[in-house]
């Protein structure tokens, strides 16, 4: 039973199709992340244990790796110490997300 106030359309076996078809292609995404992330790790490894940035094959570099910095804004502790301020910066977004119940 949906709870909610929203507008309720009726849809195609077509439509039903393409939302089939979308989890397929999650799945495989996630499928494909995990493997690239376990071959990252794999080829960073190798480079961090033989101390070089750079790794090539037959003098063509394949990987890289690239030293970096992120700086973030701690906003729980801001929120926390000076609400004020965080409230005053603070951008409200809003759209429509879309979900697909399992």
């Amino acid at each position: 039973m949906n709870t909610h106030t929203e507008l309720i359309t009726k849809l195609t076996a077509v439509d039903v199709r393409m939302a089939q078809e979308r989890q397929e292609i999650v799945a495989q995404i996630k499928q494909l992340e995990s493997e690239r992330d376990s071959i990252d790790e794999k080829l960073r490894w190798k480079l961090e244990h033989s101390g070089a940035h750079i790794g090539t094959f037959r003098s063509q570099i394949v990987i890289e790796m690239r030293p970096w910095t992120r700086r973030t804004l701690d906003t729980k502790r801001l929120r926390l110490e000076q609400p004020q301020i965080a409230e005053k910066y603070t951008r409200e977004s809003s759209g429509l997300s879309v979900h697909y119940p399992s």
